[in-house]
């Protein structure tokens, strides 16, 4: 319905995807900068708000331009969140149920797919012809909710609350591993390693996220509610499958969960094509 109220191409369409990740891809680095001196909680808390500001602000959209800004500014405050909120596991969790944990943040991503499934193409249906501006309206609304939430309940370190990391304790060293200075970071070869496989899952994974509902739609023929319920069930084994990939990481390890996991996800598009 944005596309069609705005005259856009698929082209500028996909232009606005680029511009959410071109922002996340700034300052997914420039937030963990920021998080470093000033701790994750803060950031965490500050790049939601502007998310919320900026998802709202994409509903009030007059043409491409400040559609392509708000998206941009939507990414950039995005990295913030998802990158804080990725993050704090390995204060919280010890290192033997780390993977269960962000299973579980990744089965928090599931549930808000199920919920916009079925809540988006509701509004869509009742709102008329600007239907798809109140839709980002709420979904702003909800993101500033959410961090509102955050600043409430989330905290850096479980010794902010008293606590102790939940699991089992890690193996003893002698010698705490030192803090790496920053020029070590970039120039670790196992870093780019990680970030040329996750460069690749990008490149193919967010093409069929981005452009699945008008897949749907189009070329399937589906209706919007329809659609909509497609999103929810992905969504749902999202929700499932975080889970299990987080304890089939615990058991074998970081390296043959991704390993399994990135391989059946290889996959899927061949049965999306033959379906």
């Amino acid at each position: 319905p944005m596309k069609e109220a705005l005259a856009l191409s698929y082209t500028e369409m996909g232009l606005l995807a680029t511009g959410f990740f071109a922002g996340y891809m700034v300052f997914a680095v420039l937030t963990s900068l920021a998080a470093a001196r000033l701790g994750a909680r803060l950031v965490l808390l500050f790049s939601l708000l502007f998310a919320g500001l900026a998802l709202a602000a994409t509903g009030l959209a007059q043409g491409f331009e400040m559609a392509l800004a708000a998206r941009t500014v939507t990414g950039a405050a995005t990295a913030g969140a998802y990158v804080q909120a990725m993050s704090l596991p390995a204060s919280w969790f010890t290192l033997r149920r780390r993977g269960m944990a962000a299973g579980a943040q990744t089965g928090g991503t599931g549930l808000g797919f199920v919920a916009t499934g079925f809540l988006i193409p509701l509004v869509l249906s009742s709102q008329g012809e600007a239907a798809w501006r109140y839709a980002w309206a709420y979904l702003g609304a909800a993101v500033v909710l959410i961090a509102l939430g955050a600043g409430i309940w989330v905290r850096n370190h479980p010794q902010d609350k008293g606590l102790s990391p939940f699991g089992p304790p890690d193996p003893a060293v002698s010698t705490p591993p030192a803090r790496p200075r920053l020029g070590a970071v970039y120039t670790s070869p196992i870093l780019w390693q990680i970030s040329l496989v996750y460069l690749l899952y990008g490149f193919t994974n967010i093409v069929v996220m981005t452009f699945f509902i008008a897949y749907v739609t189009r070329e399937a023929g589906m209706d919007q509610g329809a659609a909509g319920g497609a999103w929810a069930v992905l969504g749902a084994m999202v929700t499932f499958s975080g889970l299990a990939w987080g304890a089939v990481s615990d058991r074998l390890g970081r390296a043959p969960g991704m390993a399994l996991s990135l391989f059946f996800l290889g996959l899927a598009p061949f049965l999306l094509t033959a379906s």
